[in-house]
């Protein structure tokens, strides 16, 4: 199964880069991330050509369900200035030209591992319990095939006990 770069790479990108961004810091604890992404440019597959070759009954998903993550933020994630260190984490992707605006983060990645091209994110921390956000990437996988994706992002702080969740 092919890797979608943004969902495992957006709860690390918004949780700890959006720490000390925000005229309202995020609490440090525990956060419940939700990140759905989706190709974009899929082709469409004629449902009767499906059912020509024997998958009539196929279900096609262009809208993946969301994933879901437990993201540890802790306090000293929440006084730190600057987006994690992002290369050590498999993708070869790391964060550029971070902007802030008040409430307000967005930033570049820059892919050149398993992933090759370019994305790009903006978050908006609604309060110190809450943030949301849009996420895009474009470029190709290690083998090959075209990435188009976009997504959404939403966090929600749920404890000031992480438990068993590791902080990144």
């Amino acid at each position: 199964m092919m890797k979608t770069p943004l969902t495992w790479l957006s709860p690390l990108l918004l949780c700890a880069s959006f720490a000390s961004a925000a005229a309202v810091a995020p609490k440090a604890g525990l956060w419940a991330v939700e990140v759905q992404i989706g190709q974009n440019d899929l082709p469409q597959i004629d449902p009767d050509l499906l059912a020509e070759f024997g998958f009539g009954d196929l279900q096609v998903q262009t809208t993946p369900e969301p994933k879901r993550y437990d993201v540890c933020l802790t306090p000293e994630q929440v006084k730190q200035d600057r987006f994690p260190d992002l290369a050590d984490d498999g993708t070869g992707c790391t964060a550029k030209n971070l902007r802030r605006s008040g409430d307000r983060l967005d930033g570049d990645l820059s892919c050149n591992g398993w992933l090759q091209g370019n994305g790009r994110v903006q978050i908006a921390l609604q309060d110190a319990q809450r943030f949301n956000g849009q996420t895009a990437f474009q470029g190709t996988s290690q083998e090959g095939i075209p990435l188009n994706l976009t997504g959404t992002l939403n966090g929600q702080w749920r404890s000031a006990n992480c438990g068993d969740v590791k902080p990144y």
